[in-house]
């Protein structure tokens, strides 16, 4: 599917496309890894919550 069909579809077929991706995704866990600055943006995130709390 291209990105101009994609662009036609409505919201809702849009949803049930990204909810078949992510089923797919979560059900491949082991073959997914976290970008390295991810841990990182976390690890400063909690410090500003934890700052403001």
């Amino acid at each position: 599917m291209s990105i101009e069909e994609l662009h036609k579809l409505s919201a809702v077929e849009k949803l049930k496309i990204i909810e078949a991706l992510w089923g797919d995704l979560v059900g491949d866990e082991d073959n997914l890894s976290s970008p390295s600055w991810l841990e990182t943006e976390l690890i400063e995130t909690e410090k500003n919550f934890l700052r403001r709390h």
